[in-house]
């Protein structure tokens, strides 16, 4: 059976869920609390793809949302998404004035046709990275020039 701890989460809509593995919800508060990697353990940070289909092998997820991560960072090399950074707060970037194609992020956040439950929860890297064919935000980094996604604590 389940630890309570699988259960414990902040948001609503993944406690609904019935991932039956789940042994234990790890929340180290920094990267380096992450020392070892274990068969059985997932990232999790909106859970898009976790929650989409079974996860048999999986028995930890190490929720990314407690390392507080910033959801979005503007330098002068370009923006950074944390995998954390939710729809909702992609939508609410306030870009540099210089930055023109910025305001193609609104749109692709309002392309994305969810509740605003989703737009809470949901993440810009998951699904960036499920490559959805509703997949609003894969809109946004052709023109742009992003790069794909970087795996990592870096």
């Amino acid at each position: 059976m389940p630890t309570q701890a699988a259960w414990d989460c902040s948001c609503p809509a993944r406690c609904k869920v019935n991932l039956n593995t789940i042994r234990e919800v790890k929340q180290p508060r920094f990267a380096d609390e992450i020392v070892k990697w274990s068969p059985g353990y997932a990232w999790l940070a909106g859970g898009t793809w976790l929650f989409s289909t079974p996860q048999i092998a999986t028995d930890t997820l190490i929720d990314l949302r407690s390392l507080r991560w910033p959801a979005l960072a503007a330098s002068n090399t370009g923006l950074d998404i944390a995998a954390t950074c939710t729809i909702a707060e992609l939508y609410g970037f306030q870009p540099p004035a210089e930055w023109t194609a910025a305001p193609l992020f609104q749109l692709c956040a309002r392309a994305f046709l969810a509740s605003f439950k989703i737009w809470n929860a949901a993440t810009v890297g998951g699904n960036i990275c499920m490559s959805l064919p509703a997949g609003p935000c894969h809109g946004a980094r052709g023109p742009i020039h992003a790069p794909a996604p970087r795996r990592g604590l870096a």
